[in-house]
């Protein structure tokens, strides 16, 4: 499988999970914190879910045909249960009515869960694509202790971003990397002066940009 990495907003989409047990638990806790849509199906539910609050319907689940009343209106299909005939009966009428799914135990559904965890208004995430969740997490622990020392800054370069408009993308991408790859600018971030670390940067934009005098007209400072 190929996947591409995105952010996917799911707050007006209609989520189904099927199945109660841990797999369906744990699904159904990293969506609740985004989604108020989400209906649980299951023949019987782990106590886990008497705390979740979300809405649950208790039906029997022996064949696809069962449970396909419920995917009629659901955008985002979560498939958990324990059965792996069932399993695949439900994956094949996601992939028969479009729906986007993902099978818990089969690491070649449409989309997978990355290890996740934010840090400041910046979200990281880590995937192995399905091969390894607990390496992915392994990495994604890593990658958040380290983040903590770089995403203080994220408040001062959204300021920049407001005050500098340069439409010339390559041009802008480049004063970033610019502006980010130098110690001044993180030694004010690191002295918590984000006043200074917006001033500095501002003269690092216009400084930047007198360099390529011929791309100048692209910029403009409000």
């Amino acid at each position: 499988m190929s996947y591409v990495p995105v952010m996917l907003n799911v707050s007006d989409r209609k989520i189904l999970i099927i199945g109660g047990g841990e797999a369906a638990a744990k699904k159904t806790r990293n969506l609740i914190a985004h989604s108020e849509r989400i209906l649980v199906v299951a023949s019987e539910f782990s106590r886990e879910f008497s705390r979740l609050g979300v809405e649950t319907v208790t039906a029997r689940l022996k064949s696809p045909d069962e449970v396909e009343k419920y995917l009629d209106d659901r955008s985002i299909v979560i498939i958990a249960t324990d059965d792996v005939r069932l399993n695949e009966g439900l994956e094949k009428i996601c992939r028969e009515k479009d729906i986007l799914y993902n099978r818990v135990d089969n690491n070649e559904s449409a989309f997978i869960f990355p290890a996740v965890s934010e840090s400041d208004g910046v979200l990281i995430a880590v995937s192995t694509q399905g091969r390894s969740p607990s390496f992915a997490r392994f990495l994604r622990d890593i990658l958040q202790k380290e983040a903590g020392r770089y995403t203080k800054a994220l408040p001062v370069i959204e300021r920049v971003r407001s005050k500098v408009e340069i439409p010339n993308v390559k041009l802008r991408a480049e004063f970033f990397r610019t502006l980010l790859s130098d110690k001044e600018f993180w030694d004010l971030i690191n002295r918590k002066s984000p006043d200074e670390a917006f001033n500095f940067s501002l003269e690092k934009a216009r400084s930047f940009l007198e360099k390529r005098k011929r791309l100048t007209d692209d910029v403009e400072f409000f």
